[in-house]
C-alpha cells in the first residue's frame, strides 16, 4: 500500500490529472474512461515500487501503431555502444529524468476511471483537499 501512496503521491505532485466528479459525466465519457492498472513490484535492491498504468485496450482503433509506440534503442545498438566507449576509453554517465512520461506534454484529454476504496484512501492521503469530492 506504501508503494502506491508513493505512485499517487508522484502524480499529484506532479499534476498528472484532475479529478472529475463522475456524477456529471455524460454517458460517453463514463463509457470512453479508461481503467487503471495498479502493478507493485520488488527491484533487486529489495525495494517496493508502485506503479499505475492506463490499460489503452479499449482505444486500440483509435490510434495507429506509429502513434502510440516509444522509440527505444535495441539491446544489440546498446552493447555495441558500450564496445565503442570501452574501446576509446570514454568517459559515460548515465541520469535518469523522474517521472519522465508524466512531465510530457499531451495534447489529447483522456479520462481515467479511478475505483476502489484503497485507492480512495492513497488519494485522499495525497491531497485531501484536491480529491475529497
Amino acid at each position: 500500500m506504501a508503494a502506491l501512496a508513493a505512485e499517487y503521491a508522484q502524480l499529484d505532485s506532479l499534476s498528472v490529472f484532475t479529478p472529475r466528479d463522475a456524477s456529471k459525466l455524460n454517458r460517453n465519457e463514463k463509457k470512453e474512461a479508461l481503467r487503471t492498472i495498479h502493478l507493485i513490484k520488488k527491484k533487486r535492491c529489495g525495494k517496493v515500487k508502485g506503479r499505475t498504468v492506463v490499460d489503452k485496450r479499449d482505444q486500440r482503433e483509435q490510434y495507429s501503431k506509429a502513434e502510440t509506440s516509444s522509440p527505444a534503442i535495441t539491446f544489440e545498438s546498446l552493447i555495441a555502444a558500450f564496445v565503442v566507449d570501452a574501446y576509446k576509453r570514454r568517459n559515460v554517465a548515465t541520469s535518469d529524468v523522474s517521472g519522465a512520461f508524466l512531465k510530457a506534454e499531451q495534447k489529447d484529454y483522456v479520462l481515467l476511471r479511478l475505483t476502489g476504496e484503497a485507492l480512495k484512501a492513497i488519494l485522499l492521503r495525497a491531497n485531501p483537499g484536491k480529491y475529497e469530492k
